[in-house]
């Protein structure tokens, strides 16, 4: 946490300390989504990359 606070600070110097706030949650990959596709479990990746249009294309497919 201190790491990732550091880096931020040096590469957004006008960031004052107590303008951010840093924490880490951990939740299972099943309960997030990126635009709008629910992730799927690390297993499935290559399958979900495929179907969702991230290889054949180089990103997401409307949906």
């Amino acid at each position: 946490m201190k790491q990732f606070t550091a880096l931020w600070l040096k590469e957004c110097p006008t960031t004052q300390l107590g303008e951010i706030v840093v924490s880490l949650a951990e939740v299972p990959g099943s309960n997030v989504m990126e635009g709008g596709i629910l992730l799927p479990h690390p297993k499935d990746d290559a399958a979900w990359l495929e179907t969702n249009g991230f290889l054949s294309s180089g990103g997401p497919q409307s949906i």
